[in-house]
C-alpha cells in the first residue's frame, strides 16, 4: 500500500509542476502581449510582472522545499 500511496504522490507533484509551468508560460505571454500594447511601465504591465514574479517565486520555494 505504501508503494502505491507514493507512486500516486509522485504522479500528483509530477501534474502540479506541469500544471504550473502552463500556468507561468501562459503568464509570460500575457505579459508579454501588454508589454506590446501599453508599454512596459503601464500599470497592467508591471502588475502581470509582479503576478509572474509570484508564480516563479512559487516554483522556487516548492523546489527548495523537496
Amino acid at each position: 500500500m505504501k508503494e502505491i500511496k507514493a507512486c500516486f504522490t509522485a504522479v500528483l507533484r509530477s501534474d502540479r509542476k506541469a500544471m504550473l509551468k502552463l500556468v507561468i508560460e501562459k503568464k509570460r505571454m500575457q505579459m508579454i502581449y501588454l508589454a506590446n500594447i501599453t508599454g512596459l511601465t503601464s500599470k497592467k504591465t508591471v502588475k502581470c510582472s509582479q503576478e509572474l514574479d509570484d508564480l516563479l517565486n512559487l516554483v522556487q520555494n516548492v523546489s527548495q522545499a523537496q
